[in-house]
């Protein structure tokens, strides 16, 4: 058979898969350990243009069974991946089976019964469930199929994607394992992706760098593209925050689930739009032009414990930089490393003595506004910090107490530093694990610069109006989209929790209640009555600041 466009069959036999989550040293929480009555096989359908639907996939039980003479085949259909009320294909009686077309979004359970085969009942052979979700297909390959065993080296691969339209493209990237608690405590692995020049795939902005979010965690799968839509829909923030679209992954033909394909943070045309401090110094080589130039920051603590762990600290790969109130600092864009060491010291410098002479600021601010002095807010834009603090106590995101993805970007052009963008939501919105914190209710925020910016009246009043204007957008319009999205993709969610059998048990770090949500719906359900309950308690925060 020739098969167009972009059909999938994954073979992921229990065994088979174990081993290779081994061979990646990860290690498997026991409460995640996947149980399968039988073998499985995953196979993705993608869009057909003659169809208008998702295409017929070809099935095979070769693979599994030794060639001998005699056997005799027969392909069921059956009701779930236990092989529950299997009814018999007419005509069906080869070692392989091209399904029919999908009409419609859809799961199906396949699986084949032998003739002469031991065991009588064939339970030791494979289910096949094979889905059209109607999202893209985003294949990975990497060259001679390497593993892509950490987050340091660069992996050569190939990315196919075939899109809801039927249309496939091919790129050369690079790929990488990438995250913290997504890559080193979760199977379902977080991924960064390179490409050779800036591109613009599936719609996300142009750029070269993209994560793959695999939302593991996060059993609603839709945290961080909800976020994405707060940024622009609701807070219409002007400026750039990532955008996500959901994909089915498959990673050297094994079907990985439903991930979040994101823009990464970076400086670019249509990303964070600023001429680089890297090229204005290089081309100037003027410490007086580094003002000219703009960066982008984020504290991360996660660097300062690897830091504390380093035998010689010039290995940390990010250049760092601390606060004299202990706040920590890296450097993300341009990337400094490719400098002389004496020119990346120069850069460094310049950044923390601007952002120290920040800090000192914004400890004076009560002061400063009774004498009116020259404030913290003439330097840092107060537009972004009250829009980033709103967005955080609505989501309630515990690394925004400034110990993770917590993000700011220097404009030269506005003489302005900004706090943003926006990034990292899959432990937000109730779904952190940790008692008090996954209450609708209670602040989340309490760290030194924002109870310095809680005791300006400037600044509380500037969060009180704001909050008036995007209350009702955040229940009349995104939460409805939330629940639009969430039907949307139930069909991928259905196919994903195939894959990764976890709804209805608790994995790290799921707020209480986990293990009696056994549904997708019932995740979803969960988030929008959280929000609804955090969007009331806020809203009296807010007024007695």
């Amino acid at each position: 058979m020739t098969k167009s466009g972009l059909q999938w069959v994954i073979f992921i036999f229990t065994s088979f898969l174990m081993s290779l989550i081994s061979l990646g040293g990860l290690a498997i929480p026991e409460e995640d350990t996947m149980v399968y009555n039988r073998p499985t096989v995953f196979a993705i359908s993608s869009y057909d243009k003659k169809s208008g639907a998702g295409e017929s996939v070809y099935l095979s039980i070769e693979d599994v069974i030794d060639d001998k003479e005699g056997l005799s085949f027969q392909w069921f259909e059956c009701q779930d991946h236990n092989g529950t009320e299997p009814y018999a294909i007419d005509g069906a009686l080869e070692k392989s089976y091209e399904t029919p077309l999908f009409s419609e979004m859809g799961i199906r359970y396949y699986f084949c019964k032998i003739a002469e085969y031991s065991p009588e009942e064939n339970d030791d052979l494979p289910i096949f469930i094979v889905a059209y979700t109607g999202l893209p297909v985003l294949s990975i390959d990497t060259i001679g199929g390497s593993t892509i065993w950490n987050q340091d080296e660069w992996i050569p691969a190939t990315l196919t994607v075939g899109t809801e339209n039927g249309g496939v493209s091919e790129q050369k990237i690079f790929a990488k394992g990438r995250g913290n608690s997504s890559w080193h405590l979760t199977p379902k692995c977080s991924y960064s992706v390179k490409f050779d020049r800036s591109i613009r795939p599936l719609g996300l902005s142009m750029g070269t760098h993209f994560a793959l979010i695999p939302n593991y965690t996060d059993k609603t799968l839709l945290r961080d593209w909800w976020a994405g839509y707060l940024c622009k829909q609701v807070f219409n923030d002007e400026h750039w925050n990532p955008s996500y679209v959901q994909v089915e992954l498959i990673l050297n033909g094994l079907y990985m689930g439903n991930y979040s394909f994101a823009e990464k943070i970076e400086i670019g045309q249509e990303r964070i739009n600023i001429p680089s401090i890297k090229k204005i110094y290089k081309k100037t080589h003027s410490t007086a032009g580094l003002k000219l130039g703009g960066y982008v920051l984020e504290i991360d603590q996660h660097l300062l414990e690897e830091l504390e762990e380093l035998e010689e600290p010039e290995d940390l790969e990010e250049l760092v930089f601390q606060t004299e109130s202990g706040v920590f600092f890296s450097i993300k864009e341009p990337n400094l490393n490719e400098l002389p060491e004496n020119d990346q010291e120069v850069i460094v410098k310049y950044i923390q003595d601007f952002i120290q002479q920040l800090e000192e600021k914004i400890f004076q601010l009560k002061d400063s506004q009774s004498h009116n002095e020259q404030s913290c807010f003439d330097i840092l834009d107060i537009d972004s910090v009250v829009n980033w603090y709103l967005f955080k106590e609505l989501s309630k995101d515990e690394d925004s107490n400034f110990y993770s993805s917590v993000f700011f970007y220097y404009d030269p052009q506005k003489e302005r530093l900004f706090m943003s963008p926006q990034w990292d939501f899959d432990l937000a919105f109730g779904n952190y694990g940790k008692g008090q914190i996954d209450s609708p209710e209670g602040r989340i925020i309490q760290n030194s610069w924002f109870d310095e910016f809680l005791q300006s009246t400037v600044f509380t009043e500037r969060v009180k109006t704001r909050w008036r204007e995007i209350k009702l957008p955040i229940v009349e319009k995104a939460i409805p989209a939330l629940i639009q999205k969430s039907e949307d993709i139930t069909v991928s969610a259905n196919m994903n929790f195939e894959r990764w059998r976890i709804l209805g048990t608790h994995v790290w770090n799921n707020s209480s209640g986990s293990d009696e949500r056994l549904t997708y719906q019932s995740e979803i359900d969960y988030m929008v009555n959280w929000v609804i309950k955090r969007v009331e308690w806020m809203d009296e925060m807010i007024e007695d600041l």
